[in-house]
């Protein structure tokens, strides 16, 4: 699967936004937990692994962290809605 140009650029503008707004947050309480597995992508030391899972909504989510650059930044989020990878009621890697 290949993102044009346009749609890796408006994933990352999603990410970067939702990176600068997470900041100084409390976690949520959680009801459930989904544990099944996500494609990784590492990339070269310190800098970020981004891991893609589907949600079992028909929507994509790319989950960014800064590895171990010591920042203390926190990672990004980002959700491709209604994608084909991702079917309604599947949770797991995209497929």
């Amino acid at each position: 699967m290949i993102l044009s140009v346009k749609a890796g650029l408006a994933v990352m503008a999603v990410a970067t936004t939702l990176a600068a707004s997470a900041c100084g947050q409390n976690d949520a309480p959680v009801q459930s937990r989904d544990k099944t597995g996500a494609r990784l992508l590492n990339m070269p030391d310190h800098f970020s692994t981004i891991a893609i899972k589907c949600d079992g909504e028909g929507h994509m989510m790319y989950e960014s962290d800064h590895g171990d650059d010591g920042s203390g930044r926190p990672g990004a989020v980002a959700v491709v809605a209604d994608t084909e990878a991702c079917p309604e009621g599947y949770t797991g890697a995209p497929r």
